[in-house]
């Protein structure tokens, strides 16, 4: 069962109508409603006290940095067994990539994170390799699509596909990467040690040499896929 609300400005009384659902359901899904930092304060404790609660979307909505700490602080807590966090264009900045880095490191159970139209720059997304690059990372999809990143932070990642054996999906669309942060994602693509099975680059663009060695390396590599 489910929890689908999208474009509704939530009133008060209908927030507080919806709580007692969102304490229930497998699937939550608050997609650009209005939801602030303090209403994420209730989203944080059913996460917590719904141990059924796999999936959960606040995209487009205005969380921000410290609704991210929340959501993070609740994602460590026993009770909850979260798979799936979708968190789009909620307003996050570099600043709290350090609370989703500490989550990821421990989190054995979120598989998929959603993070993409938020401003995290090269800043943001090195710290959530760190986490990534833990022993005991559990992450097997991460979407970075429009979060600013560049050749630095293309860097990062391509570190990280080496010490991360967990991570199947990695999605990088939309961002300001040239040639050189393709290149040195293929070039860990290619080692025999990295497990990503699909590489994401819609609206990211290369010259015709660096296309032919992303083809050559999908033949090469026949679990691999590079979607752009």
């Amino acid at each position: 069962m489910s929890v689908d609300i999208h474009f509704e400005q939530l009133s008060d009384a209908r927030w507080t109508e919806l709580l007692p659902l969102i304490q229930q359901h497998q699937v939550v899904r608050l997609i650009d409603c209005g939801i602030t930092e303090g209403r994420c304060k209730d989203i944080s404790s059913a996460l917590g006290d719904n141990p059924t609660l796999k999936e959960l979307s606040v995209a487009g909505n205005a969380v921000g940095d410290e609704g991210a700490q929340l959501l993070c602080e609740s994602l460590l807590a026993p009770g909850c067994h979260l798979e799936s966090l979708w968190a789009k264009s909620c307003g996050f900045t570099a600043a709290c990539c350090q609370h989703f880095s500490a989550m990821l490191a421990r989190n054995t159970r979120l598989l998929e994170l959603q993070l993409s139209g938020n401003g995290l720059g090269d800043a943001g997304v090195q710290q959530l390799c760190r986490g990534l690059g833990r022993p005991g990372a559990a992450l097997r999809v991460l979407c970075l699509g429009d979060c600013e990143v560049t050749n630095s932070g293309c860097s990062s990642l391509a570190s990280l596909l080496l010490a991360n054996h967990s991570l199947c999906e990695l999605d990088l669309s939309n961002n300001c990467m040239s040639d050189v942060g393709v290149l040195q994602l293929a070039e860990s693509l290619q080692q025999p040690g990295c497990t990503l099975e699909k590489l994401v680059l819609f609206d990211t663009y290369w010259m015709e040499d660096t296309d032919n060695r992303l083809r050559a390396l999908e033949e090469s590599k026949p679990g691999l896929k590079i979607i752009s």
